[in-house]
């Protein structure tokens, strides 16, 4: 009889993780608050600027309100500014060939999220995805959810325009927070 009841209430118990467990909210937080974009490295070319920053760990939760290098997910944060007077591309493909689209990101994080919480989660995720298109005189910023890279994440933002001309933009960003034994290297004293 003993065994029964332990069994009986083990039943009950798991369901009633999965019928009160999946309630949960997401409230998106503000990634305004995220300081990321203070170490921003920028360049520019042909009438195109470009900033980059790579979020770390800390920053990466406190932005979107899960633990995205948990799943392998590095968020990189690209703003295109365009002064030409025709439109361009963004190519994400030059950050990573693998990269994971917004609600593939999100998708990851769905469960014990209620119905209302996982469309929070998507809009969220979607929102702040960076779009391809950039119209002339207007500038757009978002983020590439890329494969986790640590120490430093080197990559090229790409942006075409309607003649088919391509611009390169290559970055080498430190990711905050690993600390890398190469980094104290002192190379120019190293070998005489």
């Amino acid at each position: 009889m003993k065994i029964r009841m332990k069994i009986c209430l083990a039943i009950f118990a798991t369901a009633w993780v999965l019928v009160h467990g999946g309630c949960a909210t997401f409230k998106p937080p503000s990634i305004a608050a995220v300081p990321f974009q203070e170490r921003a490295q920028t360049q520019q070319k042909n009438g195109v600027r470009v900033n980059a920053a790579v979020l770390s760990e800390k920053e990466s939760r406190a932005a979107f309100g899960v633990p995205l290098y948990s799943k392998g997910v590095q968020p990189v944060w690209i703003e295109i500014a365009n002064s030409r007077n025709e439109p361009v591309w963004f190519l994400p493909y030059g950050i990573d060939p693998d990269y994971f689209a917004p609600l593939e990101v999100a998708y990851k994080f769905e469960f014990g999220y209620s119905k209302k919480g996982t469309q929070e989660l998507n809009r969220h995720f979607f929102k702040n995805g960076v779009r391809a298109y950039v119209s002339p005189e207007t500038i757009r910023s978002g983020f590439v959810f890329t494969n986790l890279d640590q120490g430093t994440k080197s990559f090229n933002v790409d942006v075409i325009n309607d003649d088919k001309s391509l611009e390169t933009f290559t970055f080498f960003i430190a990711v905050p927070g690993l600390k890398v034994d190469h980094h104290k290297v002192d190379f120019e004293r190293l070998y005489p």
